[in-house]
């Protein structure tokens, strides 16, 4: 097991590495000049070089590549060509909504989409089961954004139960405004994740059930909620489980259109802005982010499915 863990962490450690190191050149042999948006229109050839100069970017190439591989090592991202503030303290200033507006969608798929999946599956073809599965064929088909403005047009604009943008408050209702402020944006990002964990607990849970060792654990007389939650439930967590990684990889880019639709200051508006700028250290850095997010999530499964399932760790 440790050995097998060791393996997982140094795959996921090389894979930062080629990320950061792609990130890096991509960037810079672009078509985006981060000097003209610095200057503007007016720039003479002389503060031109003098801006190239201050920003490194008159080096040669394997030196800038060398001269970031330090600073990465060091835990510096560097600062933003365009505000000139550290990138690290603007991404800690805008992380927490991103983080509470993924973590929320998250546990609406896992917590909502799992109960569902096992009632569809023991009413299989009840009235109940049609629904499910006409609901979660909406869910899945429609695009984030576009239930996003929905949920604005029932929730906000006609019933007025729920704020439309994220507008701070401060006083004593802070938390409750901030939590008002996630609701919409949180379902709006999770639906997707709870029908399709939905439509896969269902039928990985009907597959499991046709099995012989289920069949064997009826005729012992075991009450159906025994079967289905001591015996079947555990094996049909399997594909479960390495799904839930791939949706939450999606649900890391639907964060992104989802922040926009509900105007919220998370990672996703920071990394367009970044980009119109040409904003190299703070673009290099928010892709950095997204991908050390997706390589811990797949570290993740891979540790939790060599738990729920020993036997992979020897293969």
């Amino acid at each position: 097991m440790g050995s097998y863990v060791i393996r997982c962490i140094i795959r996921a450690f090389v894979s930062m590495f080629i990320v950061a190191t792609l990130v890096f050149f991509v960037i810079r042999v672009g078509p985006v000049d981060p000097v003209h948006y610095i200057l503007g229109n007016y720039a003479t050839a002389e503060s031109y070089r003098s801006i190239r100069a201050e920003l490194e970017l008159d080096l040669p190439l394997h030196t800038q590549y060398a001269h970031f591989l330090n600073q990465l090592l060091k835990g510096d991202l560097g600062r933003s060509y365009i505000n000139k503030e550290s990138v690290v303290s603007q991404l800690l200033s805008v992380l927490p909504y991103t983080l509470e507006l993924l973590v929320a969608g998250i546990l609406i798929g896992i917590f909502m989409g799992m109960p569902l999946g096992i009632l569809a599956a023991i009413k299989q073809n009840s009235i109940f089961d049609h629904i499910i599965r006409i609901i979660t064929m909406v869910g899945i088909s429609i695009p984030t954004f576009i239930f996003g403005i929905f949920l604005i047009w029932i929730f906000s604009l006609k019933l007025k139960l729920l704020p439309i943008c994220s507008v701070e408050s401060v006083g004593t209702d802070y938390l409750k405004n901030r939590i008002l402020l996630l609701i919409l944006p949180a379902f709006s990002c999770g639906i997707w994740m709870l029908a399709s964990i939905t439509r896969l607990m269902r039928s990985s849970l009907l597959d499991v059930l046709q099995k012989d060792y289920i069949t064997v654990a009826r005729s012992k007389g075991l009450p159906e909620s025994v079967v289905v939650l001591k015996h079947a439930l555990i094996n049909s967590l399997l594909p479960l489980i390495t799904y839930i990684g791939i949706a939450i990889n999606i649900l890391l880019g639907s964060a992104v259109l989802t922040e926009i639709v509900f105007t919220r200051p998370g990672v996703g508006r920071l990394i367009i802005d970044s980009i119109k700028a040409g904003d190299f250290p703070m673009v290099q850095s928010l892709i950095m982010l997204y991908s050390a997010a997706v390589v811990i999530v797949n570290l993740l499964v891979d540790l939790t499915y060599s738990i729920v399932d020993p036997r992979i760790v020897h293969k």
